[in-house]
């Protein structure tokens, strides 16, 4: 399959560091995944699609698969 352009886009905004400790690893994903959640446009379809997984079992599935 292939990758789907927010995916790769996250993929370039959001980094996954290993520098050899989890802690320092975990806290430099989360603050990446954080702002780049913040960017004007981002949030209203976020909270769009999470409202659709509440209603929509097998779109659920996909959200939180992929």
């Amino acid at each position: 399959m292939a990758p789907r352009p927010a995916n790769c886009r996250a993929a370039r905004e959001i980094p996954l560091p290993d520098v050899g400790d989890l802690r320092s690893d975990l806290y430099a994903f989360l603050r990446a995944t954080f702002r780049a959640g913040r960017r004007a446009g981002i949030a209203p379809v976020r909270k769009a699609l999470m409202a659709e997984a509440q209603l929509d079992a097998p779109f659920a599935e996909a959200f939180r698969t992929t």
